[in-house]
């Protein structure tokens, strides 16, 4: 076997022969955080390549310790939980301007996220809006289905109680950050430049020389906050 099941105590004793200092607690946060996690993940800048060539295993630095790579391990984490605080942050924002936007822009309709005629009519944002449509679809049929296990009750409440109608701001609740961001990225001129609008109006508000936000920045900037968001989420 490639990576043959070895017990706690045996990977505590592996990581001794490559040269590891352990202590009576590396057992118990192995047991929590998992070998691959914490070895595998960050022992590279505590490894001594010339030995490493030679042996051709990994051989830790002289005076490395266990405790060195699961400090790390716990700084990359928190670096995490600070980054996934702020980007959830600026994933409840731009749900809640696409939803108003888009919903004052068509306001006199039943829900208008899924008439393709209400997206860009041209272009890989038109593209977009054909693919993003059945998703949006596919939600609100699976919660209208009272055999779905997984239905949400919001949505269930609007579809139950109002015809069949969901507003996107109720909507916006079972999206994933990937999908508003899809959204946005499927909108005309139009509901683009209102919200990129809305985006300078809030950042003028908040910082003391606040800047125009063209969409084309927003853009840009929620592809990488996108990025980071699942990153982060996914404990990579």
């Amino acid at each position: 076997m490639y990576r043959p099941f070895m017990a706690v105590e045996s990977q505590v004793q592996q990581l001794n022969r490559c040269g590891l200092q352990t202590d009576m607690r590396t057992p118990w946060i192995l047991e929590r955080e998992g070998y691959y996690s914490v070895v595998n993940g960050y022992k590279d800048p505590f490894l001594d390549k010339e030995a490493g060539k030679r042996t051709h295993e990994d051989r830790y630095l002289t005076g490395t310790s266990f405790n060195d790579l699961y400090a790390l391990f716990v700084f990359d984490r928190n670096l995490r939980f600070l980054l996934f605080r702020m980007t959830t942050l600026s994933e409840a924002i731009l749900k809640t301007i696409c939803s108003y936007e888009f919903t004052k822009e068509n306001a006199d309709e039943k829900n208008p996220y899924l008439n393709i005629a209400n997206y860009a009519e041209t272009g890989k944002a038109h593209d977009k809006a054909v693919l993003l449509i059945p998703k949006l679809e596919k939600i609100i049929s699976l919660n209208r289905n009272p055999r779905f296990p997984d239905r949400k009750e919001y949505l269930r409440h609007c579809l139950e109680e109002y015809e069949g109608e969901v507003p996107l701001w109720v909507l916006c609740n079972d999206l994933t950050i990937g999908q508003i961001y899809w959204f946005f990225q499927a909108q005309g001129s139009v509901v683009r430049g209102n919200i990129a609008r809305s985006f300078t109006a809030l950042y003028k508000d908040s910082h003391r020389h606040g800047e125009e936000i063209a969409s084309i920045q927003l853009d840009k900037i929620y592809r990488r906050i996108k990025d980071f968001r699942n990153i982060c989420a996914h404990d990579e």
